[in-house]
């Protein structure tokens, strides 16, 4: 029996975005089960024998909370797009644009997306990982910019954090052409990078008006 994301979501055995494989085992003799595992990306083999009754229960569980936490991610974008609407600040888009994007890239992680939206293409599975990992990112660095009014208090850093987000965006779009295992990596890569830079800045952003504060006081 053969599974993985490289086939498409019709050829597994139980159409579900984890990999479920049935079978009957004899309790009352001995098996052995060998498993040979690859993959060009990440690799996690959490493994599970429990009986259909069993799964079927926790799995009904667990959909409802993921997909609970899904909607309230939702609402969250949809009112802070309503609040753009209303006051036309940049930052409301950019957070609403991270969000969406952000449980895009759950979803997609998750297996959601290749069951619903992508089935026949384990391409546009990896494809899709990597974009809107590195498009939630730039919405990420976008907002970050405009909340903290960079380009008033820090020139330099909004200029750097702009250049991150542009520089997601690029990839974002080659995605398409880059081998897998390399997209992973420049993708996990740049999260890190930006995570840390953006901590960096807010910090530097905050210690100076801290002290300009301070200084006039």
């Amino acid at each position: 029996l053969i599974l993985g994301d490289h086939l498409r979501f019709a050829e597994r055995p139980l159409r579900h975005p984890e990999f479920i494989v049935p079978f009957r085992l004899d309790s009352a003799a001995p098996h052995e089960i060998f498993l040979k595992v690859s993959s060009s990306g990440a690799l996690q083999v959490p493994l599970s024998l429990t009986s259909p009754e069993y799964f079927w229960q926790q799995d009904r569980i667990m959909t409802l909370l993921e997909g609970g936490s899904y909607f309230i991610c939702l609402i969250m974008a949809l009112y802070n797009f309503m609040l753009f609407l209303f006051l036309r600040d940049k930052s409301y888009l950019y957070y609403v644009l991270y969000i969406v994007f952000f449980v895009a890239a759950l979803g997609t992680n998750r297996g959601w997306s290749f069951q619903f939206l992508w089935p026949q293409s384990p391409r546009l599975q990896d494809i899709g990982i990597v974009f809107c990992t590195l498009v939630a990112i730039a919405n990420a660095c976008a907002f970050a910019a405009s909340f903290m009014r960079l380009h008033k208090l820090a020139p330099r850093q909004h200029k750097l954090v702009n250049g991150m987000a542009l520089a997601c965006v690029v990839l974002a779009l080659v995605t398409p052409w880059l081998d897998y295992h390399l997209a992973i990596q420049i993708m996990v890569g740049f999260s890190l990078t930006c995570s840390l830079t953006l901590a960096v800045v807010a910090f530097a952003v905050w210690y100076r008006s801290h002290s300009r504060q301070a200084a006039h006081q």
